[in-house]
């Protein structure tokens, strides 16, 4: 198990790096801003993806089989409110459409990643430039959305009320989250961080995201209502929230101490860990007022698939098998929202029904 474990872990990094390598400037809606995160990576969606791990063999004389290693699905494991697993990799049912394109007119790349139950979708753009911007599209009208006097601005979530969140970069290369509501800005900070990212935004009006701790040396959730509150998964190097409901019931997910990361919903009894089958990677990135998740894992050769999650019942996502779909967003009435990076690596935002 050690030895397996060990490759899960290498395949995962360079998949990330090469995830890393073309776009993901942070948050969802990814696009290379040209700034390192504090961690070091490019992008804080994808964090510290150079950790491959510990030592592919640490102990060469020690049984491989042996249970002393750290199997995510053993009994010692520390996450008691498990939610458990999907079927077995290739079982679930497949959406496979309908599809409506978002492509942000004129753009190098468009990455849908939010959704309101009104059919406003948001997200960002690459311009021919190589410049990223966010945008809104209601109906078939799109609109930019820029922080005054940014480099870079990703917009991330969007309310039924209309209020937008996102992140932007600063002209010194850090990033800061926002609020736009009603065509006003107003920038958002976690105490004691360099970098903000704001992702999420319910009804009421409370933000969700992660920031990096300056102190401690690691990203840790937040819900703003009014005032912070910080969200860490008990034990965790990092944690990320990345979604909430109009209940206050975050999701996101979180790196452990051997480099697993793992979904998470957290609600008033506390946080339940979500885990794909026995992929090494699973994130979940929203959650609708019926509790139904979506997100994407990575499976042993590398590959991201998206998912609907439902109960306990597992839908793949897939707009075209030639590339990688991903998914970020659904509303309350049956839409997905995400992007698909073809081969070719031009990347198209869509909407989709289940």
């Amino acid at each position: 198990m050690r030895y397996l474990k060990a490759l899960l872990l290498v395949v995962a990094a360079l998949s990330l790096l090469a995830l890393t390598a073309c776009g993901g400037g942070g948050g969802k809606s990814g696009g290379n801003d040209g700034a390192a995160s504090p961690s070091g990576g490019d992008s804080p969606l994808l964090p510290d993806v150079g950790v491959t791990g510990p030592d592919p063999d640490p102990d060469p004389d020690a049984d491989p089989d042996s249970d002393s290693d750290s199997d995510p699905d053993s009994d010692s494991d520390p996450d008691p409110d498990d939610s458990g697993s999907g079927a077995a990799p290739g079982s679930d049912p497949v959406l496979s459409g309908p599809f409506i394109d978002v492509a942000y007119p004129g753009a190098l790349h468009t990455y849908a990643v939010g959704i309101n139950d009104v059919g406003q979708v948001v997200g960002s753009f690459t311009d021919p430039s190589g410049a990223n911007r966010g945008f809104v599209k209601d109906g078939e009208r799109y609109a930019p959305i820029e922080y005054p006097g940014a480099k870079a601005t990703h917009a991330e979530g969007i309310n039924d009320a209309g209020q937008v969140v996102g992140y932007y970069m600063d002209a010194s290369g850090r990033y800061h989250g926002f609020l736009l509501d009603g065509g006003s800005y107003a920038r958002l900070d976690c105490d004691g961080s360099d970098a903000t990212y704001a992702l999420d935004v319910n009804d009421a009006g409370v933000v969700a995201g992660y920031c990096w701790d300056v102190a401690t040396g690691r990203y840790r959730g937040f819900v703003k209502d009014g005032g912070y509150a910080y969200v860490e998964y008990p034990g965790a190097k990092h944690t990320y929230v990345t979604g909430l409901d109009d209940a206050g019931r975050l999701v996101g997910y979180y790196q452990d101490a051997d480099d697993w990361y793992y979904g998470f919903v957290k609600d008033a009894s506390g946080f339940s860990r979500i885990h794909y089958g026995d992929a090494a990677n699973t994130r979940i990135f929203e959650i609708n007022d019926s509790g139904q998740m979506v997100g994407w894992y990575m499976t042993a050769a590398g590959d991201i698939r998206s998912f609907l999650k439902d109960g306990d019942d597992y839908t793949l996502v897939e707009y075209s098998e030639d590339g990688v779909t991903y998914i970020y967003g659904l509303d309350d009435l049956g839409a997905v929202v995400g992007y698909f990076e073809g081969n070719d690596g031009l990347r198209l935002g869509f909407v989709a029904e289940w």
